[in-house]
């Protein structure tokens, strides 16, 4: 196999169109990471806003029962309104990050409480919540006090048989159903202004928000990256294809000089045999002539 020809194994056939399949693709990434920015600065704005209005921070032990739904919807929502990419690979990744996240943030989930619980997951460094999140769960570990999963998936058996996690179930859905995290309600939240509360809430929403809104930032710069290295490669490869056409078409041309150089020897041997054919008559006829004359000459000598 020739040189063009393993560049041409290896090269798409078409990296111009591919090349602008992903240009176009960046654009449109780069276009929503735009559009995420100005979400992040409108939702900045507010955070601030509502600092700045003495808004009261959340209690720590308290359950935080009203800004990871509204954020999870919001995420929904503009994760609907992403590059269709998102819906195959990538959106997983998210939604992952999205339900740690959500555990984190939910006031059911002690980090410090289920080391203390389950030592075995702490002598192996993993991290607690991603612990709970991937196998806990699964094996009927409580995130915190304040829920029970054995209890939560035998008394709703459709989200066991759905295999949701119940935490992220009871944030997202069971709440809003009137699900309860455990046998026993949990403490009603502390008493305070109506004004307060909903100030609260709102600053809590607005840092959950940003949160989610840098996680998306970040991974759209690197499919953004991805993008740009896949670009990078489609060049050097279209750049070695065309060294190779070029190599190819430079030996081509030797071959045909050597052959039409092969040919015309070929020729100048032809012509020459030719000529000696020519002689070797020419040379017989005038033996031809030496022998009649010579037997002309022959009685006129006597001999």
């Amino acid at each position: 196999m020739t040189q063009a020809k393993l560049a041409q194994a290896f090269v798409p056939s078409d990296p111009g169109e591919k090349a602008r399949k992903l240009e176009e693709e960046n654009k449109l990434l780069i276009s929503q990471l735009l559009q995420v920015q100005e979400e992040l600065g409108r939702y900045f704005k507010l955070y601030k806003e509502l600092e700045a209005g003495g808004g009261a921070r959340a209690e720590p032990d308290r359950p935080d029962y009203a800004d990871t739904s509204a954020s999870e919807g919001w995420a929904g929502l503009l994760a609907s309104r992403l590059h269709p990419l998102f819906k195959l690979g990538l959106f997983r990744g998210l939604a992952r990050r999205l339900d740690l996240s959500a555990i984190r943030k939910s006031g059911f989930f002690d980090a410090a409480w289920y080391s203390r619980r389950y030592p075995d997951v702490a002598k192996t460094g993993v991290d607690p919540a991603k612990h709970y999140y991937l196998n806990g769960a699964k094996e009927g570990r409580n995130p915190g006090p304040g829920f029970d999963t054995r209890w939560y998936l035998k008394t709703y058996p459709d989200v066991a048989k759905a295999g949701i996690n119940p935490l992220v179930h009871y944030i997202r859905h069971g709440r809003h159903e009137g699900r309860r995290p455990r046998p026993v309600p949990p403490s009603p939240p502390a008493a305070g202004s109506s004004v307060t509360q909903q100030l609260e809430e709102q600053s809590r929403l607005a840092a959950v928000r940003l949160g989610q809104v840098e996680q998306l930032t970040l991974s759209l710069e690197e499919k953004a990256k991805e993008n740009s290295g896949l670009l990078a490669r489609m060049e050097v490869l279209t750049r070695d294809k065309e060294a190779a056409e070029s190599l190819a078409i430079e030996r081509q041309s030797a071959i045909d000089e050597l052959r039409a150089r092969v040919e015309k020897l070929q020729a100048s041997q032809e012509e020459q045999s030719a000529r000696q054919a020519l002689v070797k008559q020419e040379l017989l006829k005038t033996e031809g002539q030496v022998d009649l004359i010579r037997r002309l000459l022959l009685p006129e000598s006597g001999l």
